[in-house]
């Protein structure tokens, strides 16, 4: 049986005045409706984790079902029946906004499954504030696909084509009741033989969405006070990963390292969140999951910012030591004559004279290094980098 992606498909149904038209029988909306449940059960003889939402736009534009509700293909005639608000304007660049948010909140809570939006439409939208193509825009921002279908008479300018263009979709132009239930059939099967894979931009959407953590201060009182009362006041004030209060970087006390999940009031170490998200590879070090309750969150950036300093400083010292560096090394004391013309015919560092054959002068302990310096003038880089090898000098003697 061929590998099958599983997603959330937000659907948009177009509610309004132009869908009553009667050149589908018996009116346009009736054939979506029908198409949109045989999508829907079609879908799930094949997938059960599929999850479906359905947004309507007409007399207002109206989310009627979320993803974590179960939709019975055979209970879907009541519910439009019961549910739907019927006529009005064709507000579409709304409904799909609305469809932006729900996949962005289902994102940010699980993330495991491949979000599209499906448009049924006769393609008369009622212009707002945001034009469906900018909405289309913000769609491919963010991965997500727009298959349309459109009905009713072609024209010049085509909307619903344009949107699918935009977010990479796939455009279906139905002139008869059998090619709107094709079309949703078509869809219904589209995910059979696909594997989802995440594109080198994913990390970036992932930035876009996630939430920031929460400082005690911004959680509202009421909340802070809840999240207390389940979790204990002690639990409240430790982190959820290292089960300190204090913390282990910092050593500063949890009501100033601390931050919350903005989900489920979870408190964690900022540094202990941001290490919990460099051990992600899919994040980069900027966002993660909550530990908790999986949910999608950012980590502040003055601390993904001390991350990497650390990640850098930490590369620096194992690059010294995988090539037998030393931070230091011990000078000691010799007669220049005993150290050959490398003594006698050069000069102090710090001085710049020459020496005197039977001079006592300090020789830098780095076996790279040819510095010598008159015993007067070690004082001035004892304990600090020598002037040649900028390797650091401490006395043996």
């Amino acid at each position: 049986m061929p590998e099958t992606q599983v997603e959330n498909i937000c659907i948009v149904l177009d509610c309004s005045r132009s869908m009553f038209r009667h050149d589908y029988d018996p009116n346009r909306f009736e054939v979506c409706k029908e198409a949109i449940i045989n999508l829907i059960r079609t879908r799930r003889s094949e997938d059960q984790k599929t999850g479906f939402a359905l947004i309507t736009v007409g007399k207002d534009v109206k989310k009627n079902i979320g993803f974590s509700d179960y939709t019975d293909p055979s209970m879907l005639h009541d519910h439009f029946d019961n549910n739907v608000l019927l006529g009005g304007p064709s507000k579409i660049s709304d409904g799909i906004g609305i469809a932006i948010k729900m996949h962005i909140e289902a994102i940010r809570i699980a993330g495991a499954k491949v979000p599209k939006i499906v448009v049924f439409s006769d393609g008369n939208f009622t212009p707002t504030k945001v034009e469906p193509a900018k909405m289309a825009e913000i769609a491919k921002g963010l991965e997500i696909k727009i298959d349309t279908i459109r009905l009713g008479e072609m024209e010049h300018f085509n909307i619903l084509k344009r949107i699918s263009e935009l977010t990479n979709g796939t455009y279906y132009y139905c002139n008869s009741i059998n090619d709107v239930l094709s079309a949703a059939i078509t869809i219904a099967e589209s995910n059979k033989g696909k594997k989802y894979q995440k594109s080198k931009s994913f990390t970036k959407i992932l930035e876009k969405i996630a939430v920031p953590l929460k400082t005690i201060a911004e959680l509202k009182k009421d909340a802070s006070d809840i999240v207390a009362r389940i979790r204990g006041t002690a639990s409240f004030k430790k982190c959820g990963i290292c089960f300190q209060e204090q913390d282990p970087i910092t050593k500063a006390p949890f009501n100033i390292s601390g931050r919350y999940c903005p989900n489920c009031g979870q408190g964690f170490h900022i540094h202990c969140m941001s290490q919990w998200a460099q051990n992600n590879e899919d994040s980069g070090g900027t966002v993660t999951r909550c530990p908790h309750c999986f949910y999608l969150v950012k980590i502040p950036s003055e601390v993904q910012q001390a991350a990497r300093i650390k990640k850098d400083l930490d590369r620096e010292r194992k690059s010294k030591r995988s090539y037998g560096g030393s931070d230091q090394y011990y000078a000691k004391k010799y007669i220049a004559k005993n150290l050959g013309d490398a003594a006698i015919y050069s000069a102090c560092p710090v001085c710049n004279t020459i020496f005197d054959e039977n001079e006592e002068v300090i020789k830098c302990g780095n076996p790279k290094c040819n510095a010598i310096y008159h015993l007067d003038c070690i004082g001035e880089v004892e304990n600090k980098p020598c002037k040649i090898c900028g390797k650091k000098i401490v006395r043996s003697f």
